[in-house]
């Protein structure tokens, strides 16, 4: 990658810049590149989505994640790596909780998945490899980049609506059905 040998200059001195300050800079420029619309299309769809493919549901946003794989080579500890751009780029990646506290919205946030190669040597790019940023675990990939438990929650929340919409129904019936028959007079009544 390169970023061992970045420097910035800090009054008028050239100092050695550290790989987990260059790697986290680099996520301003994403945000600002996700931020940049296509021209020739009616509406201004969103540049990056032009080039790739995603989801279509209005209210998730997504933006396609970044997967930062790290090798334990030299005096850097790849873990304190990791832990040091997610506290840089922590603004990119931290979602809010939904109003029931159910699970974090992400929306307009950049996924930021993290590994090591040791990791995916031992247990394969299938296993529990890869940690989301402002997770407490490791997650398979597709665990990882999604959100699994908004997912969970939303398909409950519809669930539940449904089941009230027809318990509703139900009831409306009901009630319909005994004002009907409130109206007409009853079998055997004296119709004079």
């Amino acid at each position: 990658m390169g970023a061992h040998n970045a420097h910035y200059e800090t009054a008028g001195t050239r100092e050695r810049r550290p790989d987990h300050v260059t790697i986290a800079a680099k996520f301003d420029r994403y945000a600002r590149f996700y931020q940049r619309t296509a021209k020739d299309i009616v509406g201004g769809a969103w540049l990056w989505s032009i080039r790739w493919n995603y989801d279509t549901d209005p209210y998730r946003d997504p933006l396609p994640p970044i997967l930062l794989v790290f090798n334990e080579i030299g005096a850097r500890s790849a873990r304190t790596q990791i832990r040091n751009i997610a506290a840089l780029t922590r603004h990119h990646w931290e979602g809010q909780p939904d109003r029931e506290g159910a699970f974090h919205s992400y929306r307009g946030k950049i996924p930021i998945v993290a590994t090591r190669l040791d990791l995916l040597r031992k247990h394969g790019p299938h296993g529990p490899v890869f940690w989301r940023f402002g997770r407490k675990h490791r997650e398979d990939l597709w665990s990882a980049v999604g959100n699994p438990r908004e997912e969970a929650t939303l398909r409950q929340r519809a669930q539940a609506h449904r089941e009230r919409q027809a318990q509703e129904n139900g009831s409306r019936r009901g009630r319909r059905r005994s004002a009907r028959r409130g109206a007409r007079p009853a079998r055997g009544a004296d119709r004079s």
